[in-house]
Order: C-alpha cells, then sequence, then structure tokens
C-alpha cells in the first residue's frame, strides 16, 4: 500500500476470543454475573484458543452466550470496553510486520 499509517491487522479468531485473556473484566461490566463467569472460566480452563473455538456451538461468543445470555445484546456495550482494557487494549498487541522488533509487552499473558 505505501502508507505508513496502514498497519494491516488479521484476526485469526473471534473478537470474543480476546476476552477469554481475562474474562474479569467482561464480568464486572455484566451485573450479577460471577457465578455464570466462574463456570465458564472452569470450562476451558486449560484449553488453548483452537479448543475453545471447536465449531459453531463453541465459539467464543457462543460460549459466553449460553452462561451469560443477555451478552447477546451487551456484545458491543461490554465486549468492546472489556477487551480495551486487557493488556492495555487488543491494539497493544498487534505487532507491524515492518516493526524490526517486537513491543515489549508481546509475549505476556495478555496478548495470546
Amino acid at each position: 500500500m505505501g502508507d505508513s499509517r496502514f498497519l494491516p491487522y488479521i484476526q485469526l479468531h473471534e473478537f470474543e476470543a480476546l476476552l477469554y485473556c481475562d474474562l474479569s473484566q467482561l464480568q464486572q461490566r455484566i451485573a450479577d454475573s460471577e457465578r455464570a463467569f466462574a463456570a465458564l472460566a472452569a470450562e476451558v480452563r486449560g484449553m488453548e484458543p483452537e479448543e475453545i473455538d471447536e465449531g459453531a456451538t463453541t465459539a467464543p461468543s457462543k460460549r459466553i452466550i449460553n452462561h451469560v445470555p443477555i451478552y447477546d445484546r451487551l456484545k458491543v456495550r461490554v465486549g468492546a470496553p472489556a477487551a480495551a482494557a486487557i493488556g492495555g487494549g487488543q491494539r497493544d498487541c498487534i505487532i507491524s510486520s515492518q516493526s524490526p522488533t517486537p513491543p515489549s509487552h508481546v509475549g505476556n499473558s495478555n496478548c495470546r
């Protein structure tokens, strides 16, 4: 493209996959959801991202909705701010293909 302002970004998983880095960020934005998120966290504990997203009924957003049905109506309002709070925001986890060295935070637990 030739424009230094253009940063190509490819996301392997759906947006909600980012939220699994710290489900508490989402939980604190949805009232009375502590038990539901505890159950969700127990369900996915120890899973790699590819294991969390094994199909139409186990996609990251579907797992959240299964435990917290109201999330289906709150995705934009609570999902985006929760993702922004994780590790300083998802944009911090994006590495420019032109950057000679990754930023110091890349590789921390919030950017997996």
